[in-house]
């Protein structure tokens, strides 16, 4: 369905009211939530999908969506973890980690997450971008090897105010939702 979530929303919730139970109608409302903008109703709709359909990545990757815009970070990480044991390929779901893990400061971890799927998927644009913001961001700031991440004028063009930013997650910007919609 597509237009109008509240009505959307309505429609999942009758078909679960007459007793359909299955993870991807948990998924689709859950989503309409989180588009609607109920993180509370998002993720309790989220959670029954993973309860019922636990071997489906998607459901895992958009519950660590909705934890991580929550700032339940470790939730988060546990959530996309979950959803790359099942689809570890999964590029939105890597590039996800890494976000998670820059936010949780976990820069190391964060950049051998993007540096693997920038070699990988080399046409992946989210993780390129991600990576060069977490490379100007945070090894430079920090004095480690910029030059593997960022091209050595970059590098050496590293200012003041970024050597101090607060976060380089804050800048850092994850795929949005997963649907079986599609």
């Amino acid at each position: 369905m597509m237009g109008n979530r509240t009505e959307e929303v309505r429609e999942y919730r009758r078909a679960a009211a007459f007793g359909l139970t299955n993870w991807d109608l948990f998924l689709n409302l859950g989503l309409a939530e989180l588009e609607n903008g109920d993180l509370d109703a998002a993720t309790d709709n989220l959670r029954q999908a993973v309860l019922l359909g636990e071997d489906h990545p998607e459901s895992h990757f958009n519950l660590a969506l909705v934890y991580e815009r929550r700032g339940r970070l470790a939730d988060a990480e546990r959530e996309m973890l979950a959803s790359l044991r099942l689809n570890p390929t999964q590029p939105d779901a890597r590039n996800s980690l890494a976000v998670i893990y820059a936010e949780e400061r976990k820069s190391v971890r964060a950049a051998m997450v993007l540096r693997e799927l920038v070699h990988e998927a080399p046409d992946y644009e989210p993780a390129r971008k991600n990576l060069a913001l977490l490379g100007s961001r945070v090894e430079v700031a920090r004095g480690e090897t910029a030059a593997v991440t960022l091209p050595p004028a970059a590098a050496v063009k590293a200012t003041e105010e970024q050597r101090n930013a607060r976060s380089p997650a804050s800048e850092i910007q994850p795929r949005p939702a997963q649907s079986s919609r599609e």
